[in-house]
Order: structure tokens, then C-alpha cells, then sequence
């Protein structure tokens, strides 16, 4: 017999906090919705996953760690069982390491209401059914990197640019639902899978971006006990921007994307199949990956740079992010770091399965890794247990482009993209053959 039980806390900081997604802190002014951390917890009655995902852009594997242990000792789940995800809004609290002293106390808040989460999700387990479908959205969603008339590759090259080929690259348009429900088949909550990435919004107030919107829109169909978890796609090259055939930005857009995938999932989650029973399981494995290292000429660029930048009459003509991409040069020199230990991990549920990564993974990974999987359904978190900036295709970095450029997070040697989803689909195949490949 199936268990479940799902729980949600708010994780809103004070205002003042720096919000992180951009290339310079935005001290938060106000909260245009306020944030979650998320959790549910699947099982037989003998083994069970804990699934966390958190309305923030990132969560470092320390943070992780310490989210795990808490779990573990509160619930006996073991960590190889336990993912921890961020949605990726670009409008959350400061998690990152290099965070300052506002972000170390927010931290070691959210580390906690996290692990809370889980474990009081755990303390109401009940029995439950289970079902997986599989519905699209188009038209929401595009490729951010576009091929261009001089040759060149650009991001986000602006609206009707008349330079504009063509996109680079290809969208995911599937929308993957695992819905939750009672004994009794009343609604207890959705796993929805997207890939896009929450960035819709800007601006100086907390929002948990589209995610949230879907939230609101499940609950006042399903009740206010209903709870959403949002798990972002390879989503890494992929935006809410149409360059091509909109003259500007839509406002509201986190609403727009939010109900258009809220009525998707009431669509198909009205037309799963549920069930009462499921085999869950975890596996992760540890990568030692290449790490890429700035050359003595771009140090030397970055140098000169960073002193123009500090001359009152030039600074002001050097863009924001040329010098945040020069000061991550310096941070690089600074590490003498060759490799990446990271973690890759797989969980089963049911008939479905759910591929874990810690980076922001280029779209055409998600489609291959899709196509090779042995589950039926196969679902791609990304942004989870770990932060490991974007990781893109080899042609990607022959193209160059804002997502290859070398920062203290993108770091990882062009193979790595590769080499993550080929182990993944080796922790795949053993889970499906782990109960005998029923």
C-alpha cells in the first residue's frame, strides 16, 4: 500500500536581504508573493523518497548535505533518497555561498524550515494513490540563443532584431505530471516538471515567479491544502521570451506562464490512471569532472578592466557584466582548482523515474537523456543538490555565448554535460531493474 504525506512552509526573508540571479545584489524592497519550501514523501510502507524543493534560485551541496542529515535523523529516509531541488526564480532569498552575512543567517533558516518540511510531510503520511501523465505547452517557452546574419551566436539578442536567423537550439515543450492523491481520491497534491527558467519578473520584491502562480491556481481548484511541487527542466538555453515575433516584454508574465501550465495539469492530471501501490528507490554517484581555467591573456584583459573600472571618468562606460565576468576570473585564479566532485542522482517512483542534476542543463541533454531512458516517464530536475552553473552542449561553447563564459559557478569542461547523462542513465537502468524490471 502506497504512503504519502506533503507539507509547505514559508521561507520568506525580512526585506533588505540581497536578491541573487543578477549581475549586481538587489536589496529587497518588497514581496510580491511570498516564497516556499516544499516537500513530499512516497513510500510502501518499507521504503520511501523524500522529494524538497525549495522557491530559490539555487542550493549549494553544503546546504544540501545539512538539509539531508536533519531528514535522515528525523525520518530515517536515507539521503540517497532524498532530492533537494530549487525552482530557479530569479526573485528568492540569498543562498549562495558568497552570499554575506544577511544570506549566512537566511541560510541557516532555510536549512531548517526545509528539513521541517520534510519530516512533518513524513509525521502525516497517509495512504494514497498515485498516477503519471504526460500533456505539452507551447507557445510559453523559446530557445535564448539565436543564430545571427554576420555569423555570430547571440543571447537574448532583442526583440525583432532584424539580424535574427534563426534559434539555436530547440525548446521542450512536454509537461510531466505525477499526481497525489487520498484513499479516497480526494487531491492532495502535484509534481509538476517544466523546463523554463524563472525569470520573469525583476525588479526588487521576493515572488516565487511562475511556479508560484501555479500554485495559486491549483489551489483554488483543488483547496488550499493542496500542495504543488514545481521541478524545473533542462532549461539552461531556455526562456519566456519570443525575440522573433513580440515587440516587447508581456507584463504579468509569471501569470500568463503560471495559469497556462496550471490548466495543463489539470488537464492531464484529470486523465491519469492512479494506483495504490509503488516500488521507490534512490541512487546517486559522485563525478570528478574537469574544471576549465582562464588564460594568462584573460586574466590580463580582466586586469586592465577592472582598473579602468576603478577610474571615476571610465568606469561608467563599462557595462555591469563585463566586470562581474572579469572579478570571476580573478575568483577562478584565485581556487587553483583542476577538478569538480559532483553529484548525479536518479530516483524511481513507480512506473516513473526522476534524473537529478546540479547545474542549469542545456536543453538538447534533456531530450537525449529522455529518448535513452528505460522508465516510461522520465522527469529532469535540474538546479538540485548542488550549484554547478550552466552546463552546455560541445557545439554550444564552439558558438560561445553568455552561458559558456567562465564564472566561478560555469566552470565545468564541455565534455561534462556528456558525461552526467550517460551516468544518470547507468543509475536509470539499475533502478528499473532493481525489483526484477516490473
Amino acid at each position: 500500500m502506497m504512503e504519502c504525506g506533503l507539507y509547505e512552509m514559508d521561507i520568506t526573508p525580512p526585506l533588505g536581504f540581497a536578491i541573487p540571479g543578477y549581475f549586481t545584489p538587489r536589496p529587497a524592497l518588497g514581496i510580491k508573493d511570498n516564497l516556499h519550501a516544499k516537500a513530499v514523501v512516497l513510500g510502501n510502507g518499507q521504503s520511501f523518497t523524500a522529494i524538497i524543493v525549495l522557491d530559490a534560485i539555487g542550493i549549494e551541496k553544503e546546504e544540501v548535505a545539512a538539509i539531508r542529515k536533519q531528514v535522515t535523523e528525523g525520518t530515517g529516509i536515507p539521503a540517497s533518497h532524498i532530492l533537494v531541488a530549487a525552482t530557479h526564480t530569479h526573485t528568492g532569498g540569498p543562498v549562495y555561498r558568497d552570499r554575506g552575512p544577511d544570506g549566512d543567517e537566511y541560510t541557516t533558516f532555510l536549512i531548517k524550515k526545509a528539513a521541517d518540511a520534510a519530516v512533518l510531510a513524513y509525521a502525516i503520511k497517509r495512504k494514497a494513490q498515485i498516477g503519471f501523465a504526460k500533456g505539452g505547452a507551447e507557445g510559453i517557452s523559446f530557445n535564448r540563443r539565436y543564430f545571427m546574419r554576420d555569423g555570430s551566436l547571440r543571447t537574448n539578442p532583442g526583440y525583432n532584431n532584424p539580424d535574427i536567423v534563426e534559434p539555436a537550439g530547440p525548446i521542450d515543450s512536454d509537461v510531466f505530471v505525477i499526481r497525489l492523491d487520498g484513499e479516497d481520491g480526494s487531491p492532495l497534491g502535484v509534481i509538476t516538471n517544466f523546463a523554463c527558467h524563472p525569470d520573469t519578473i525583476g525588479g526588487k520584491q521576493y515572488s516565487a515567479d511562475y511556479p508560484g502562480e501555479i500554485s495559486r491556481v491549483l489551489k483554488a481548484v483543488y483547496g488550499g491544502s493542496f500542495v504543488s511541487l514545481f521541478l524545473n527542466g533542462a532549461c539552461g538555453n531556455i526562456n519566456h521570451l519570443d525575440f522573433m515575433h513580440t515587440s516587447h516584454p508581456e507584463p504579468d508574465a509569471f501569470r500568463h506562464m503560471g495559469r497556462v501550465l496550471a490548466g495543463e495539469v489539470i488537464k492531464i492530471r484529470e486523465k491519469a490512471i492512479t494506483e495504490n501501490s509503488l516500488h521507490v528507490e534512490g541512487r546517486c554517484e559522485q563525478l570528478s569532472l574537469t574544471v576549465r581555467k582562464p588564460s594568462s591573456d584573460e586574466l590580463l584583459q580582466a586586469e586592465v578592466l577592472l582598473r579602468t573600472a576603478e577610474q571615476p571618468e571610465t568606469c561608467k562606460a563599462i557595462p555591469e557584466a563585463d566586470i562581474f565576468f572579469a572579478r570571476q576570473l580573478h575568483t577562478l585564479r584565485e581556487r587553483q582548482e583542476t577538478n569538480a566532485v559532483i553529484e548525479i542522482q536518479a530516483l524511481r517512483v513507480g512506473a516513473s523515474a526522476i534524473a537529478a542534476f546540479p547545474c542549469e542543463l542545456f536543453v538538447e541533454f534533456g531530450h537525449n537523456l529522455k529518448q535513452r531512458s528505460p522508465f516510461p516517464l522520465t522527469l529532469i530536475a535540474t538546479y538540485a543538490n548542488g550549484v554547478n552553473g550552466y552546463v552546455a552542449t560541445r557545439e554550444a561553447f564552439v558558438q560561445g555565448g553568455y552561458e559558456t563564459r567562465l564564472t566561478s559557478r560555469t566552470r565545468l569542461a564541455p565534455d561534462s554535460g556528456e558525461r552526467m547523462v550517460e551516468a544518470v542513465l547507468g543509475l536509470l537502468h539499475q533502478l528499473c531493474g532493481s525489483d526484477g524490471g516490473k
